[in-house]
């Protein structure tokens, strides 16, 4: 019985040398063809103890498997030799010492003896591994990725071009280039701070004047900035009186004396201007979400209050949040992974969702509660308890399934008790994920959960 990989059907097939082929456990018939062989070099050589050792040419009968669903031309000794017994004798071989060939091992070797000529046996090397299947969606997959990366790679390469540093945002941190790449805002959504910077040659006459109107002009783009949702980003974020100074462009910025040289070596100095976000801004944020967040949770079984918690944890009500991952939006999606899972399992459709749909909140949302419902009721399905289920799916949402069915599986789960679980993945997970724990129970307590 010989094992081999058929490259057309993708699947492991056996071939009996007196009987045919077996595919998925069922027998197949063969025609008929005759030709004279030499048995040894179509018996694969892990196969080769007893081997027939002929005295003289002996006529066989071959057969041919039907190309149907093995893909491959293979043939099978089928009748007994009509001659008499003293024409061949048994001779036993020692077993083989050799390890399976490759097409990567030079021909004539003991690994690899040469081969008559004739047709092929399952191919240059019947032991490598079939090809990998294409798949359509991992391939635009990886076009989006390479699309992604040139973009920010140009980004950063333009900005240094100016500014010498480059800073992009992150889960809680908005970074807003302006276009010419001589402005730039930072809206920090957790510590409810904004910075917009400047900055203008030193060969400029009037360098206050030119830095004045270039952060009125970048701050003024900033509070009117929408999402893709056509949601004003930062709407009822500001007082009334930054919101004054901002549209009568009276925001006086304070300059560094220091001037700097950007890798285009020309001279710049620096302009800075500071404010804050109004009071209890999380909160605002919090209640423009909260119908989408607990319309989700409740059509998908989720506690609502876990769910905000995850988003405050993940990206501080941030609707344009972006880690380096790359993830995405208040959930802080990941295309290749939650997304895709997400989304398959809402819609029955695999597909690689772009930036511009995972900024959307609602759609967002949906995904993240999908997503956490999944975690729950698929991969953890096996921890009865739903405390203890639940700690699981946090830190899975932070570090993935996989990871975590590594360091604690749902069996250990369940012979401990919930502080004994609690304190094992505290001890087993990433610092990051032991905080990620340890926040989002907290938080999950000031959105109304139990």
């Amino acid at each position: 019985m010989v094992t081999v990989w058929s490259q057309a059907t993708d699947r492991k097939v056996k071939i009996d040398l007196g009987r045919g082929l077996q595919n998925d456990g069922r027998w197949r018939r063969m025609g008929h063809h005759g030709r004279i062989v030499s048995a040894p070099w179509l018996v694969a050589q892990e196969y080769e103890r007893y081997t027939p050792t002929f005295v003289g040419v002996m006529p066989m009968t071959m057969r041919w498997i039907e190309p149907v669903r093995a893909g491959i031309l293979c043939v099978s000794l089928l009748s007994v030799p009509v001659a008499a017994p003293w024409l061949f004798a048994a001779e036993e071989k020692p077993p083989p010492t050799h390890r399976w060939w490759s097409s990567s091992t030079p021909r004539g070797t003991p690994e690899r003896p040469s081969i008559p000529p004739g047709p092929p046996y399952f191919g240059e090397a019947f032991n490598d591994p079939p090809p990998k299947k294409s798949n359509p969606t991992d391939e635009m997959l990886a076009r989006w990725e390479a699309k992604e990366a040139a973009y920010w790679k140009r980004l950063e390469e333009e900005v240094r071009q100016i500014w010498n540093d480059y800073r992009p945002s992150s889960q809680t941190v908005w970074v807003d280039y302006s276009e010419p790449r001589d402005a730039v805002s930072e809206v920090d959504f957790e510590n409810g701070a904004v910075v917009i910077e400047a900055v203008v040659a030193a060969s400029e006459p009037d360098r206050d004047a030119v830095a004045r109107h270039r952060i009125a002009k970048k701050a003024q783009a900033m509070i009117g900035r929408r999402g893709p949702d056509g949601q004003v980003i930062l709407q009822g974020m500001f007082s009334p009186e930054t919101l004054d100074a901002i549209d009568g462009a009276t925001l006086t910025p304070e300059s560094e004396e220091i001037a700097f040289t950007g890798a285009d070596g020309v001279k710049r100095y620096r302009y800075v201007v500071r404010m804050p976000l109004q009071s209890g801004h999380i909160s605002r944020r919090w209640e423009r979400y909260r119908g989408d967040i607990v319309a989700s949770a409740r059509r998908m079984g989720v506690d609502p209050a876990l769910v905000a918690a995850v988003a405050h944890t993940e990206s501080a009500f941030n609707p344009l949040a972006r880690s380096p991952v790359p993830a995405f939006g208040l959930m802080q999606i990941v295309p290749r992974f939650a997304g895709r899972e997400a989304y398959a399992q809402l819609h029955g459709v695999d597909a690689i969702l772009p930036p511009g749909y995972l900024y959307q909140p609602q759609p967002n949302i949906e995904l993240g509660v999908a997503y956490l419902a999944r975690l729950e009721r698929v991969y953890f399905r096996e921890v009865r308890d739903p405390v203890k289920r639940r700690f699981m799916a946090i830190c899975a949402y932070n570090w993935g399934p996989a990871a975590l069915r590594r360091a604690i599986t749902p069996q250990q789960a369940n012979a401990m008790t919930t502080a004994d679980l609690y304190a094992a993945l505290q001890r087993r997970v990433p610092a990051e994920t032991k905080n990620y724990l340890r926040l989002v129970e907290q938080r999950r307590l000031l959105y109304g959960g139990s």
